[in-house]
């Protein structure tokens, strides 16, 4: 899936409460979040710095649970590391 795609099925998941009963797998939500996750720490990191932006403020613009932020990521600098990773 590309960027654009996963936006949308995230904006799908948003718009039915993460109720998605279309086919997506565990594995696809995951991953959904997972991006959702990336997205909103990409955008805060850009426009706050790193240093201003907190789990809190990620976990909310990707509406995520907090504890879901730790299922994949150790702290916030973990996850940039991962966006670092990513985007080189």
């Amino acid at each position: 899936m590309t960027n654009s795609q996963w936006g949308n099925e995230a904006c799908r998941m948003k718009e039915n409460n993460g109720n998605t009963d279309k086919g997506i797998n565990m594995v696809q939500k995951k991953r959904i979040k997972k991006n959702m996750l990336f997205d909103a720490a990409f955008e805060l990191f850009m426009t706050k710095g790193e240093h201003e932006t907190a789990i809190d403020d990620i976990v909310k613009k990707a509406g995520v649970a907090k504890g879901t932020f730790y299922l994949y990521f150790k702290d916030k600098y973990d996850l940039l590391n991962h966006i670092v990773c990513q985007k080189s």
